[in-house]
């Protein structure tokens, strides 16, 4: 008996998100859902896709992702849905969308806090609300920060929390878990978050378990400490009795090469019974801001307060020689360690605009500076702390063993942005825009790294698995129809570090929730996303 559908895609190279081998098949798609797949025959539909030739999977799950407010603004979020991805998860470092309540009430306009965007709700379900009601090109879910929760008690400030204060947020993260956060993060290379001790966080991560959620984790230092900051969260996960998601375990200078023994711990971990797994950046490059430059203890207060020491002499010596002995030991990313060996030449900045591309030490010499350190903390002084960049801290091969590990799944750590978006933010990295292009089309296609279906599956179904997305991830007859449809032969990532805005080439069709949001390569404006909450 025919059957009618919505949508039939013909004749594809189905890869299902599992690992195994492509194989031909039809995939139809009613009512949101795959409604059936396999040699389907002559049935009807509203809406017909010959995709001989093509490949046909999940949508992508971007793991590692920030700026889920982002989509209030730009809610065709065409810097992911571009590149194939249908789901975004944010909350990611430490920081996220809410709770905005206290102390981080006084400052949440400030700008950068949420990219620009003034937040007039206070809980998870009050925001929640708000970007159902506006609508969204992709799906959302979102872990709760540590840092975000500290600011609401304890402001920046690098203190201790009194039991009572501990009790407090430990009831914030258990509101963000009923209204559908999916677990707890930490950033704990940046303030405020790196300021929480390690059985703080053990303590919010309990609250965590409860509700079945996980601990994400940027860890307090990917370089100079990064062993001991990986076991740290191990450590963590085990006493709280939740999984742990590494956040990219990308390591910069002195610990070029190490990434096989770093991921020995991950894997010795898990023999032990800890459900621990990882994502890694698909690019031997990264960002930075002010929070990423400098140790924790400079930014301590707040932003004026960073102002202030950086227009003191002494203070400011001080921070130089702080980065000089210790890397990113003491707060900040692996910028920090190639400012410690004085690889001024491999930063790059991106904003303010009318610097855009020159390097701390052209910047440096533009102003008559011996010292390109210098140069940085004027420009930080002049932004008001709004300073971004590039940086090239990460050894290609080490990236390349990280993208081909089973444990790994790739990332963006970008936002829900467009090239035409806020005006008031940065250029993003081009990873923002094409990771998972590049993932397919440099690492599968023309390099060899990984297989088309295991860099699938690590896109797909491996991190729908990590959040406790039961019914997307895989093509299968039941489950929520978010598919992408790409050429293999054609994908391929177009952005570069000059001109980072640039959408890949090869992702012709992207569903979200059986709706066609892509179509032959362009964006429909169909807002079919949802919130995925916990558990939902």
């Amino acid at each position: 008996m025919s059957k009618n559908y919505d949508l039939l895609i013909k004749d594809a190279k189905v890869v299902d998100g599992t690992g195994n081998a492509w194989f031909l098949a039809d995939v139809a798609v009613a009512g949101g859902r795959i409604a059936g797949i396999g040699k389907l025959g002559s049935v009807e539909a509203d809406r017909v896709i010959d995709a001989m030739g093509l490949i046909v999977c999940p949508g992508f799950i971007d793991i590692h992702a920030h700026g889920i407010e982002q989509l209030l603004v730009t809610p065709r979020a065409e810097a992911k849905i571009m590149q194939g991805i249908t789901t975004m998860v944010g909350g990611n470092c430490g920081s996220s969308v809410a709770p905005v309540k206290g102390r981080l009430r006084d400052f949440s306009n400030s700008p950068g806090l949420l990219g620009g965007v003034a937040p007039d709700w206070s809980t998870f379900k009050e925001f929640y609300s708000r970007l159902e009601e506006r609508g969204m090109a992709i799906n959302a879910a979102s872990l709760v920060g540590n840092g975000t929760v500290r600011a609401c008690l304890l402001g920046l400030e690098n203190k201790k929390p009194t039991v009572d204060r501990l009790e407090e947020m430990k009831s914030l993260v258990a509101e963000a878990m009923e209204h559908g956060a999916i677990g707890l993060s930490t950033g704990l290379a940046y303030p405020p978050s790196g300021f929480a001790g390690t059985e703080e966080i053990v303590e919010l991560a309990r609250v965590a378990a409860k509700y079945g959620g996980i601990y994400a984790t940027h860890v307090r230092g990917m370089a100079h400490p990064i062993f001991e900051a990986v076991e740290e969260a191990i450590e963590i996960g085990e006493k709280a009795g939740l999984p742990v998601q590494l956040s990219h375990v990308n390591l910069g200078p002195p610990t070029w090469g190490r990434v096989p023994e770093l991921m020995k711990r991950v894997e010795e971990a898990r023999t032990r019974g800890l459900d621990v797994t990882a994502d890694t950046l698909v690019h031997n490059e990264s960002v930075f801001g002010r929070g990423s430059l400098l140790p924790n203890w400079a930014s301590e207060g707040g932003l004026e307060r960073l102002l202030e020491r950086l227009s003191d002499p002494e203070t400011r010596e001080k921070i130089k020689k702080d980065t000089r002995l210790y890397g990113d030991s003491r707060g900040g990313s692996v910028a920090s360690c190639l400012m410690q060996n004085g690889d001024w030449d491999k930063l790059w900045v991106t904003f303010p605009k009318r610097l855009l591309g020159k390097t701390l030490a052209k910047v440096a010499e533009i102003r008559g500076l011996k010292d390109p350190y210098d140069a940085l903390l004027d420009l930080i002084l002049e932004e008001k702390g709004n300073v971004r960049g590039v940086t090239e801290p990460y050894f290609q091969e080490d990236v390349d063993y990280t993208v081909g590990h089973p444990l790994c799944m790739p990332e963006t750590d970008g936002r829900p942005i467009a090239p035409s978006g806020d005006p008031a933010l940065p250029p993003m990295h081009h990873r923002t825009y094409g990771a998972f292009a590049k993932m397919l089309g440099w690492y599968v296609r023309d390099r060899d790294i990984i297989t088309l279906e295991e860099a699938i599956r690590k896109s797909t179904s491996f991190p729908a698995q990590r959040i406790g997305l039961k019914d997307r991830g895989l093509l299968r007859e039941g489950m929520w129809a978010d598919i992408t449809i790409l050429d293999p032969e054609t994908i391929r990532e177009t952005g570069t570090l000059e001109n980072p805005a640039q959408y890949p080439e090869g992702i012709l069709y992207v569903l979200v929730n059986g709706q066609i949001v892509i179509d032959k390569g362009e964006h429909t404006g169909a807002l079919p996303g949802r919130v995925l909450r916990h558990c939902s």
